[in-house]
């Protein structure tokens, strides 16, 4: 099966991200919220805030959205067709996409996109806080044996080297450029 990451490896930018700064546009109530996540954003530089630390702040204003999922498939069904054509090229119906965006964020488009399976960060948007460890660097293999405990990869697809525990489970692995094109990944982090 093939195996990718999502945001710049299947969709050019960083879905999550493009999502908030629409949301900061359509619902300016999203600016109550800017010097909380500015803060959270200085502590995480510094140190003093974790990664998952720093979405939850930022995400928290998620809340702010009177219907969440109406807002996700608006934003998906304007940018569906942007997926990179080397995707629409190799998808096959056994594909996984894991990635460390929110779930929630990434339904709509595992749906249009026919993903054969969709592995994603657990965030409650309704709590604010990751639910479990999230979907990045070492806890990807987990989530997918855990999905797959016999699955063999065959190719696995992404933008950053922070997915190279995925690589060494995998049988090839690509390296997505920002232009959709694909490299061999690099030996020197295997």
């Amino acid at each position: 099966m093939n195996v990718y990451d999502f945001d710049k490896t299947i969709y050019p930018k960083d879905s999550t991200n493009e999502f908030y700064l629409v949301c900061l546009v359509r619902h300016p109530s999203f600016l109550l919220d800017l010097p909380r996540a500015l803060w959270a954003y200085l502590r995480h530089r510094r140190g003093k805030l974790t990664d998952e630390g720093l979405r939850e702040v930022v995400f928290s204003s998620f809340g702010r959205i009177r219907d969440l999922d109406a807002e996700i498939e608006r934003f998906w069904e304007k940018r569906a067709d942007k997926l990179f054509p080397y995707y629409k090229e190799n998808r096959r119906d056994d594909d996984v996409v894991i990635s460390a965006s929110p779930e929630f964020v990434l339904r709509p488009i595992a749906r249009r996109a026919a993903f054969g399976t969709l592995i994603a960060s657990d965030f409650d948007p309704r709590t604010d806080r990751y639910t479990r460890p999230r979907c990045y660097g070492e806890e990807k293999p987990k989530r997918f044996y855990e999905a797959f405990p016999e699955g063999e990869v065959d190719n696995f697809y992404s933008d950053s080297l922070s997915d190279t525990p995925m690589t060494r489970v995998a049988k090839n692995a690509y390296l997505v450029r920002p232009d959709g094109t694909l490299a061999p990944w690099p030996r020197e982090v295997l």
